[in-house]
């Protein structure tokens, strides 16, 4: 109940009080006796209807006065007490919430740690790792290097054995076609100037046509009888 609504509830008690005085006082002045002249005895009735009325007010008034004084402790004590009250709740509150915040750093954290440590086993694999691709790599590149260079050389000594071995006729054929050799073996034979111009310049007119090359080729054959 609020402080407003009991003000109110005590001013009814006052008003009954003071009903309940007048209405007694009234009916004790009809019932006594008159032992005086009506005119006295309607003044002194007067008086102490009055006087009545005015002690009933003062009793009504002290006792609403004490009625409002513990109604004013009694909430005193309620407002004293929910404030307890909250305040040991938000106590409890700050208290959990700053065991949670713990426990939140104290899972962040493992899982931090736990996190950098597998990122560093990653890392540190992975380095092992490529270091062994690199070294595999690089093995795997020098014997290639050298089988290629072997390669190479082999070629080239073959190459060297077959042009040493092949024959003017055929290098004068498309397959073994060399625009410089044919144009050496013309130059180094017995034709006349004339012929050598001419076969020269149809070979080199020909060569990145096969079929009219391999006519060219075959009319240096016939010119230098191979």
């Amino acid at each position: 109940m609020s402080m407003k609504n009991l003000i109110w509830v005590a001013l009814a008690v006052v008003v009954i009080a003071v009903g309940i005085f007048a209405f007694g006082g009234k009916e004790e002045a009809e019932m006594a006796e008159p032992v005086v002249p009506a005119e006295t005895t309607v003044e002194e009735e007067a008086v102490e209807a009055v006087e009545a009325v005015e002690e009933a007010s003062e009793d009504a008034i002290e006792t609403a006065e004490d009625a409002v004084e513990a109604l004013k402790e009694e909430a005193e004590e309620m407002v004293e007490e929910a404030k307890k009250e909250a305040e040991e709740t938000l106590k409890a509150v700050e208290e959990k919430a700053e065991e949670m915040v713990n426990d939140a750093v104290e899972t962040a954290t493992d899982v931090l740690n736990q996190v950098e440590g597998a990122a560093a086993d990653m890392v540190n694999d992975a380095a092992e790792a490529t270091e062994d691709v690199a070294s595999d790599t690089a093995e795997a590149v020098e014997e290639t290097t050298e089988t290629s260079e072997t390669a190479i050389d082999a070629e080239a000594d073959a190459n060297m054995v077959a042009e040493a071995e092949m024959t003017d006729a055929e290098l004068l054929t498309v397959e073994n076609f060399d625009m410089n050799k044919v144009a050496e073996l013309i130059a180094e034979s017995n034709l006349n100037a004339v012929q050598k111009a001419t076969l020269t310049t149809a070979v080199e007119a020909a060569k990145n046509n096969p079929d009219l090359l391999k006519a060219a080729l075959e009319q240096v054959k016939t010119a230098l009888d191979l």
